[in-house]
């Protein structure tokens, strides 16, 4: 098989056979590997308490205030239903009596 080649690409050739492999410094790799695992370490967030005594303390103020909503919402539907209800009987000079009060 015929190599094809041109001139400029053999002009190129001998260049590259004439590089030579750069070292580095005593110690390099170490230095690097050490300033890296400083940057990652730096950026690390730590929690004061585990996140799952974060995550269960959540939970439990959730279902506090969930039973407090309800606890409110069923007071508060009682006085206005009696209210609603007065309000109805005295706009058409009505009078009920209740037992709720």
């Amino acid at each position: 098989m015929k190599r094809k080649s041109t001139i400029p690409l053999d002009d190129h050739l001998p260049i590259l056979n004439e590089m030579v492999e750069v070292g580095t410094d005593d110690f390099f790799y170490t230095r690097l590997k050490a300033r890296l695992e400083k940057e990652e370490g730096g950026s690390e967030w730590n929690f004061p308490v585990k996140p799952a005594w974060l995550i269960a303390t959540l939970f439990i103020l959730l279902a506090v205030n969930c039973f407090t909503l309800i606890r409110q919402h069923n007071s508060t539907d009682l006085q206005n239903e009696t209210s609603t209800i007065q309000s109805f009987a005295a706009s058409y000079d009505q009078t009920i009596n209740t037992s709720i009060q």
